[in-house]
């Protein structure tokens, strides 16, 4: 009896150690899994930082191609690239920001590389801004330096045709000139306007202003300047001013998301094949 007992007590106590051992296994694996989780979790918000930058960048080339000849963006610095843009700034923003404070940064010691990706990112964002404000001074039509310009040349067009001036056909083609300058814009196509501007200055100072139009033209002359000047800020052709900086900066933040992504992956690999081994 006592063999009995002796044998059910050894039986349970047995039993209880493969079910004390099964839950432990049980809740190591779990935690295995929920450790591996985190770790594809990290990873996967490193490579949607990437993906926000591309959406950025999209929108941004967008903005350019349309917005220029869009009334609304001139008149009120809306669009729904604009909006596209502004949405995709705050979500890369907050993200990198809740990055820098994961444990998982500090872990890695990568904190210097999210640092250096913000900065470049808020460069990107200020030169956006500055890029979009001289795109809506320059304007389009009737709006901005561009309809400050065409009210000056049709005055003039009117000035001249009622002295009856030479100049006449000269205007036209200048005014002409502006308008493929719009299509163009380029240095070369800027610098021939401003020297038939100043040629037609030097012209009428020679034959003694006669008919008073060296002021209209010297007015078209520093409203033209500053339109050109707007456009070689903003960039011709993305090669120069803004542009070309949000081109580099962008080849910056891209590269930058690029070494996280590599450094993360490698760092999670070492992390994961540590688990399970």
């Amino acid at each position: 009896m006592r063999n009995s007992k002796s044998f059910k007590s050894k039986t349970y106590f047995s039993f209880g150690i493969i079910i004390f051992l099964s839950v432990t296994l049980l809740i190591t694996v779990l935690q295995l899994f929920s450790v591996l989780d985190g770790y594809g979790s990290y990873v996967e918000r490193v490579d949607t930082l990437k993906n926000h930058v591309h959406r950025v960048k999209d929108n941004e080339n967008k903005m350019f191609l349309f917005d220029k000849k869009n009334s609304t963006f001139i008149e009120e610095g809306k669009s729904k690239y604009v909006s596209k843009i502004e949405e995709y700034q705050i979500k890369m923003t907050d993200e990198i920001i809740e990055l820098l404070d994961h444990p998982s940064t500090e872990d890695y010691g990568i904190e210097n590389r999210f640092t250096e990706l913000n900065d470049h990112f808020q460069t990107y964002t200020s030169n956006i801004e500055d890029v979009k404000d001289k795109m809506r001074k320059q304007g389009f039509g009737n709006v901005g330096v561009s309809g400050e310009l065409d009210q000056i040349i049709e005055e003039l067009k009117a000035k001249v045709k009622m002295y009856n001036s030479p100049y006449e056909i000269t205007i036209v083609e200048m005014s002409d000139a502006m308008y493929n300058f719009n299509l163009k814009e380029t240095k070369e196509a800027s610098a021939e306007i401003l020297n038939t501007l100043n040629g037609l200055i030097e012209a009428e100072k020679g034959e003694g202003d006669s008919a008073g139009l060296v002021a209209p033209f010297e007015r078209v002359l520093e409203k033209f300047t500053e339109y050109s000047t707007l456009s070689s800020e903003i960039g011709y052709t993305g090669s120069t001013g803004i542009r070309e900086k949000l081109i580099s900066n962008a080849d910056k933040i891209i590269t930058s998301c690029e070494d996280l992504e590599t450094i993360v992956r490698e760092k999670v690999e070492s992390e994961k094949n540590f688990l399970y081994f």
